[in-house]
Formats: structure tokens, sequence, C-alpha cells
């Protein structure tokens, strides 16, 4: 499975090395270039996604959320 940090919605897409938070984005100064290019989208979407949703099982049940998680996320929200 490909480890990007990516998005796509509607046919805007972001990505880069930033994680998605407060951390990545603020703390550690990484950076993600966002693009509202469909054309753009569509492509990352083939090459990107497509074919680690081929390799990929949907999750029938939740995930038991533990106390280390539960800190571990908060420790991070700052």
């Amino acid at each position: 499975m490909t480890h990007a940090k990516a998005l796509i919605v509607d046919g805007w897409s972001c990505t880069g090395s930033a994680n998605l938070n407060h951390f990545g984005l603020r703390l550690c100064k990484e950076e993600n270039i966002a693009s509202s290019d469909p054309a753009l989208a569509a492509r990352l979407k083939e090459a990107l996604f497509e074919p680690d949703f081929a390799r990929s099982q949907e999750l029938k049940q939740r995930i038991p959320v533990r106390l280390g998680d539960v800190l571990a996320d908060f420790a991070l929200s700052f």
C-alpha cells in the first residue's frame, strides 16, 4: 500500500509531506500543495488511489480504541 498524504474531494486534490493535523502542518512546518484542476485529481486517483483500492478490504466492524490511542491523540493535538 502506498504511504502518501493525499486527498481528493469533488475534483479538488491535496498532496504533500504534512499529516493533516496541527502537528504536521504547524509544528513541523511541512507543506502540501492543493489544486482545483479536475484533470490532476483524476490522474492522482488513477495512479495512486485506484491501485490501493483494488488491493484493499472494507472494514465490516469497528476497530476498538484503546486508552493509549486516546492519550496519543490528545498529546499530538497541541
